[in-house]
């Protein structure tokens, strides 16, 4: 009998109760595994004790077995494991649950204590993986007094003991038995799909053990994999340093099963009509071409560079040497370019392209490094590894962009890595309560205070920042958010301004990226893309983080409002020495009157002209009263705004503001086909934006427009105009009437304004996979090409999502696809069209201004929702290639271009051991061509045009075409392959050269001789051909030589120098520097450590020109093996 701390008659009446339920639960199990034989069937198989239970099965046959896995999870998966042993077909049986309900998932975030002891589903992204480490999960001790054996299950660091036995006994229990299997902990994050608003991922540890953590299944884990976890949740008491343990409990959960999220190449699953596809493919005499074709089909030309990437894709074969030593297959290729040429978007297409694809910028690759972490592990007393970019993309593609700025010395650097992307410094910065500050003014103050603060990036300066709060969103709702940091950049010649059909205008960089929406989804584009017509995001609303209401302020609020619509100082003698206001509504006087006198605790006097009233306020004490709120409020009209102060109160007060206003420069004014707009004019544009701002807090739309010599501010819609009678109102009863009267009358006419773009042949296919008829539904078919109105969108949405739901699985696509959908339909963005997006010169601005908000990059300003760019982090760099990563990387001349003439560690800021780690190096260079020049124009505008014709390969195949590849051949080497390749290597090496030195360039070596091999081999496989052709051998051959002519032509020696690729000199310029250093021993022996530079120029006459002599000199003199210790002469260390 085993103890759980009951007394032995509790313990005994306990298990009388549960035995009827055990062996209820136990014949349900039996009779459901006989009814579905093929769970056990495929294990038996198989011959493994695991058996994968299919939870949506299990419901649809027993509902009382699902309901107890749920609540009552351990009890119930042992019952039904000891179920399945007794039918004799499974030892030692282990169930692992799969096809769980979504509806079971829940987030990191919301796992409380409730949920102790229960079934739990999470998703997440692996973070650290420990070690795996043989653990012992229960122990077995026996009672010396009574003989009671009692287990305790070990989920702690430390190993537990009984603390009594039910006899009463305590302490010295004798130790039984160990259960021990292999254990591994998992560190799980949130994925950032996941988040909304304002979150930060947060983590669970999860504890994995058994089959679970087989090597197969291990591979499927590693840090940067997404998984799905089933498991129990455990708690995990917490020890204390005096060896105790604390009251608060960690949480963990012990895995049931884990279902990985995402595919390599080798894990795409292809079906029976991909396969008949990709055999067609392969039989096509030109299916390299038609493959290089598919790449990058955006860009000209690079018809080499383009058949190397398709090889790199499919790579060549791993193996094993005699030895023992691993020979990768895959392929490393690294790009130099000159600036423009296309090398960032061949690297994000083919990230794009690669499952488990990464791209990377510099040092920006995560907060793990370029590769990884290796942290120590507290629980498993072990190391864990923390992914980093390399570890994210195993057994994929990791494309690494700006190679060069990665800088081992400095780890801690901060690099910019999106430079020139910003807005201009007079730029209206909207904070989270209310303030609006002018970017510039408001970026260089801090920077200033904080100068010791301040990091240094490319061309700009950046400053970490903790009390900077603006308001974001994440497309679904607003909200107040820090800033992590803000920076200032070197502005470029021009910027682009973008002007949109509501009055609103921003200028940015030309790179600056834009929200836009795209098939259904929010996505970004660079401004200089944008085009009139298209649509940008603006806030539905705007809440911000108000003072307190106080009711005196509404008074305030009045004569403010007042004040700037047709208010005016006194002026006598010159001095200003009262206000005044003058209006021929009786109602509004006597309102200004009352508020003037209640706040200022003075009288004020009314007088009449004609059918005009005036309050005159006579009093130096209400001047200088108003002058400290807001100075410009004492100045004309064109120069009044509302105070920063007044900005920043709620809305119970602002309500007072905006009505005053409205009452005294705005007007209710019909329109066409019974419409209605409500209008406000002023000489200031800024006062109008404020006030639009203002609207916002109540979730009115507005929109500016120059009407003659003036600005109008204008309010339309049934909504907006029902919102403002509601919120704000009119005092003016003519004003009120007549807003109503258009609010009552029946509408035959609506302007339709709010419209959600891009979204109308998305929702369309949507209808048509679910076999929805619009005409049924909403009584006609779907108009395409015709942007659709928000409310109407969201009908059809929910229209959609209500069919979806009736079958999860099979429509998993396309609820999600609805949940993008439902963002634009149901959030918090309104999309307004562009009306000119036009090119500016930089006329003196010095610098451009950002402010970064992770991790959904966006701030609310200017009425508009905006992207923040900075993208910065700290990174270590690894001069090592992860060996089952492909890496493609591009890296710039640190001359700007390229030099054919000068090896290449000379030209980028790379060690020669990891630019010896690439098999093949391409130069992009831009030289002008003028038939070049003509194809790529040609191409370029085509593309745009969309005239360009459809890729030869669509990408989802390609995808599959190269995941078959991979997961069906292993090409060996023919005979004649090995002859081509060995012609070619041996020639090479032993070819003729001009150079008179007897140190002979070396042209290839063994490095690219298993280059070659790689290449053949990923030749033959995209020709699904078991066998290396000479033809493949020929393929790689000649790619070799375009490399070689490239990078590794010596021009003097005319013959090819592996040195000019991976060492500091060629062979002809160590030859140069050999020679001069023999001339210098020679006359060392004759003339001493001082030796006159007019002897080593004779010396060395005919053989060497002044000029390469005094770049030898200067290139020993760097070297520290010369110096000049004085003029004419030179001196030997």
């Amino acid at each position: 009998m085993e103890d759980s701390n009951y007394s032995e008659e509790e313990y005994s009446e306990a298990e009388q109760k549960k035995k009827p339920k055990s062996e209820e639960l136990i014949i349900e199990a039996k009779n459901f595994f006989n009814f579905n034989k093929e769970d056990l069937g495929e294990s038996i198989r198989k011959r493994t004790n695991v058996i994968y239970l299919d939870f949506m099965k299990l419901t649809e046959y027993s509902n009382k077995l699902s309901d107890e896995i749920l609540v009552n999870p351990e009890e119930t998966l042992s019952i039904i494991e000891l179920a399945v042993e007794e039918l004799g077909l499974v030892k030692n049986a282990r169930v692992r649950l799969k096809n769980l309900s979504e509806a079971h998932q829940i987030k990191v975030r919301s796992i409380r204590s409730k949920h102790l002891n229960e079934l739990v589903i999470l998703e997440g992204i692996i973070r650290q993986a420990s070690d795996v480490r043989p653990q012992v999960v229960n122990a077995k001790f026996e009672c010396p007094s009574c003989g009671t054996v009692i287990s305790v299950l070990q989920i702690e660091k430390k190993f537990r003991e009984p603390s009594r036995c039910s006899c009463g006994r305590r302490g010295s229990f004798r130790l039984i038995s160990k259960d021990m299997v292999d254990t591994q902990r998992l560190v799980i994050e949130e994925s950032p799909e996941s988040l909304s608003g304002g979150e930060q991922p947060k983590r669970m540890n999860v504890f994995v053990k058994e089959d679970l953590v087989e090597p197969k299944m291990e591979d499927k884990t590693t840090p940067g994999a997404k998984i799905k976890v089933i498991g129990i949740l455990k708690e995990v008491p917490v020890p204390l340093t005096t060896g105790g343990l604390s009251t608060r409990f960690e949480l963990a959960v012990e895995a049931n099963n884990i279902i990985p999220m995402e595919e390599t190449f080798e894990e795409l699953d292809i079906n029976d009509e991909d396969e008949r596809q990709i055999r067609e493919l392969s039989e096509d005499p030109k299916i390299f071409e038609n493959l290089a074709k598919s790449i990058i089909p955006s860009v000209w030309g690079y018809e080499e560079i383009k058949k190397a990437l398709v090889l790199q894709l499919f790579g060549g074969v791993r193996k094993q040497m005699s030895d023992g030593s691993k020979s990768r297959g895959d392929i490393h290729i690294l790009l130099i370019g000159d600036p423009g040429v296309a090398k960032s978007v061949t690297l994000v297409f083919m990230s794009n392209i690669s499952p488990k694809g990464r791209y990377v910028v510099g040092k920006s690759a995560s907060g793990a490094g370029l590769t990884a972490t290796v942290v120590r592990d507290e629980y498993l007393k072990g190391w864990s590894l923390e992914a980093g970019a390399m570890v994210l993309a195993n057994k994929g593609l990791v494309c690494i962009d700006e190679l060069e700025k990665m800088d081992p010395t400095d780890r801690s650097a901060m690099h910019e890595a999106m430079e020139q992307q910003c807005m201009l410094p007079d730029f209206k910065l909207l904070l989270s309560d209310g303030r609006q500050v002018e970017i510039g003014k408001f970026i260089d103050n801090l920077i200033e205070k904080n100068k010791d603060k301040v990091y240094k990036g490319k061309d700009c300066e950046i400053l970490p920042v903790e009390d900077v709060e603006l308001i974001s969103t994440d497309f679904v709702k607003s909200f107040p958010f820090k800033a992590d940091r803000i920076s200032r950049h070197i502005a470029p010649k021009k910027f682009i301004k973008i002007e949109l059909a509501n009055g609103r205008e921003i200028t940015v960089t030309p790179e600056h990226p834009c929200w836009i929406t795209y098939e259904g989804k929010i996505i970004t584009t660079s401004a200089e893309n944008l085009k009139e017509g298209m649509f940008f995001p603006v806030p539905s609303e705007i809440n911000i983080k108000a003072e307190n209401y106080k009711k005196e302020k509404d008074t305030l609020c009045k004569i403010l409002g007042y004040h700037i619509t047709d208010g005016c100082y006194e002026l006598n003698r010159g001095k200003k020495t009262g206000i005044q206001f003058w209006n021929n509504d009786e109602k509004l006087i006597i309102d200004y009157k009352n508020a003037v006198e209640s706040y200022f605790k003075i009288k004020a006097g009314i007088t009449r002209r004609k059918n005009q009233f005036a309050v005159r306020v006579i009093s130096k004490k209400v001047v200088e009263e108003i002058i400290e709120i807001d100075a410009l409020l004492m100045e004309k009209g064109d120069k009044k705004r509302i105070p920063c102060s007044i900005m920043q109160l709620p809305n119970e007060n602002i309500k007072y503001i905006l009505r005053a206003l409205y009452d005294g420069d705005g007007s209710v004014i019909p329109q066409n086909r019974n419409g209605c707009r409500i209008s406000f004019v002023s000489q200031n544009k800024e006062l109008e934006e404020q006030i639009s701002d203002l609207l916002l807090r109540y979730g009115i739309q507005s929109s500016i427009f120059k009407d003659k010599n003036v600005w109008r501010l204008d309010i339309s819609g049934q909504e907006n105009l029902s919102k403002f009678l509601l919120n704000i109102s009119f005092l003016s009863e003519k004003k009120k009437q007549r807003l109503k009267q258009y609010l009552e009358k029946e509408k035959t006419y609506r302007s339709i304004t709010d419209v959600i773009p891009n979204c109308t042949n998305n929702i369309n296919n949507i209808f048509k996979k679910l076999k929805i008829s619009a005409r049924k539904e909403i009584g006609h078919s779907i108009d395409l090409h015709v942007e659709k109105h928000r409310l109407f969108l969201q009908k059809l949405v929910l229209i959609a999502k209500k069919e979806a739901l009736k079958d999860v699985e099979k429509h998993r696509k396309i609820l999600e696809n609805l949940k993008e959908l439902e963002r634009l339909a149901f959030g918090y963005a309104r999309w307004v069209k562009i009306k000119k997006v036009s090119s500016i010169n930089n006329e003196g601005v010095k610098w451009v201004y950002d402010v970064t908000m992770e991790p959904n990059r966006t701030f609310v300003s200017n009425g508009m929702i905006l992207h923040n760019t900075v993208t910065i982090s700290k990174a270590n760099v690894q001069a090592s290639l992860k060996a089952q990563t492909s890496v493609l990387a591009a890296a710039n001349p640190k001359f700007g271009r390229f030099d054919p003439f000068m090896p290449i560690p000379q030209q980028i800021d790379l060690p020669p051991t990891l630019i010896n780690r690439f098999d093949i190096i391409f130069t992009l260079r831009d030289l002008p061509d003028r038939v070049k020049d003509e194809r790529i124009a040609t191409h370029v505008l085509k593309e745009h045009q969309k005239e360009t014709k459809d890729v030869l390969i669509d990408t989802n195949l390609f995808r599959k075409y190269v995941a078959y590849a991979k997961q069906k051949v292993n090409p060996k080497l023919s005979a004649e392959a090995v002859d081509e390749l060995k012609k070619f290597y041996v020639e090479l090496r032993n070819k003729p050269v001009t150079s008179e030195s007897a140190m002979r360039p070396i042209p290839i070596s063994a490095r690219q001789l298993q280059a070659l091999i790689r290449m053949a081999e990923a030749s033959a496989k995209l020709r699904l051909s078991e066998d290396v052709s000479r033809e493949d051998a020929k393929q790689s051959i000649e790619l070799m030589k375009y490399y070689l002519m490239q990078v590794g032509y010596d021009y003097e020696s005319k013959t090819f120098d592996i040195d000019k690729i991976s060492g500091k000199f060629s062979s002809s310029q160590r030859n140069k520097i050999f020679m001069v250093k023999e001339v210098i021993t020679a006359l060392e022996s004759k003339m001493g450590k001082m030796i006159p530079y007019e002897e080593l120029e004779k010396e060395l006459e005919g053989k060497l020109g002044k000029d390469e002599l005094e770049e030898v000199i200067n290139r020993l003199m760097k070297d520290n093996e010369l110096y000049r210790p004085k003029k004419g002469y030179i001196g030997v260390f």
